[in-house]
């Protein structure tokens, strides 16, 4: 059986139509396929901050990370978001537990002070945990929160994007199929159609005709690395049912 990485999008998370059609596709999937759903949540980790009287910063487009904000971070993620897509699944018929990068020691990252507790690249990952949950059926659901350590100090938990996560078990588990599930229905020509195909190599020219903006240019960065790693079936889409842009080398 082979295996599949599903990187949630939050927009597809908080959208009822588009996360009805997420849990039927995984249904559906999970009959042949070993899959692995990794997700963030900042929408959601934004409405709790600014329920709590937080300020939510941002540096670069990256959220910075103090210590009362990962405590929202670790509870929206890894337990409000991550324990709702568990229960969706279950009530579809699909068996499902629910992680993070921190258990089994799955995913260490290096530290960025500048951004203060969030970790970035991934300096080590364990799969096995991961591996075994797949082997005895379930489909897995990762939270993009990590264990981080900086400058030989202990270890401790950090808030980590979650391309991150998605990149780091790329390389470990070699999926046949990465798919980027988002708002859109894949890459967006000038006029806002979905192409069927981008090769590797066009990314670059995309991105300076300004064809390929905002959100959409660190997920084509991703989808360059995990092609690199041998990863021979990559798209981008806004339904597990439709093939959107297929990514080639």
């Amino acid at each position: 059986m082979t295996t599949t990485i599903i990187k949630l999008s939050g927009k597809v998370i908080d959208n009822a139509k588009s996360f009805g059609a997420f849990i039927a596709g995984v249904r559906r999937l999970h009959r042949t396929e070993r899959l692995v759903v990794v997700h963030g949540g900042g929408t959601q980790i934004s409405a709790w901050m600014n329920a709590l009287g937080l300020e939510s910063r941002f540096v670069n487009g990256l959220r910075f990370t103090d210590e009362r904000t990962l405590e929202v971070v670790c509870a929206v993620l890894a337990g409000l978001v991550n324990k709702r897509l568990v229960c969706a699944l279950e009530q579809a018929g699909v068996r499902a537990v629910g992680v993070s990068g921190a258990d089994g020691g799955m995913l260490q990252a290096r530290i960025r002070p500048e951004l203060g507790l969030v970790g970035d690249p991934a300096t080590r990952t364990d799969p096995a945990l991961v591996r075994r949950l797949l082997a005895a059926g379930y489909v897995v659901v990762a939270a993009s929160v990590a264990l981080g350590r900086e400058k030989g100090g202990p270890l401790s938990l950090v808030n980590v994007n979650a391309d991150t996560v998605t990149d780091a078990l790329g390389a470990v588990l070699r999926p046949r199929r990465m798919v980027f599930l988002t708002d859109t229905e894949g890459v967006l020509d000038a006029q806002g159609k979905p192409l069927a195909q981008v090769a590797l190599g066009d990314i670059p020219v995309l991105v300076r005709r300004g064809v390929v903006t905002a959100g959409m240019v660190p997920k084509l960065k991703a989808v360059a690395r995990l092609l690199r790693r041998g990863v021979g079936d990559v798209r981008i889409t806004n339904d597990l049912n439709r093939q959107g842009t297929v990514i080639t080398l």
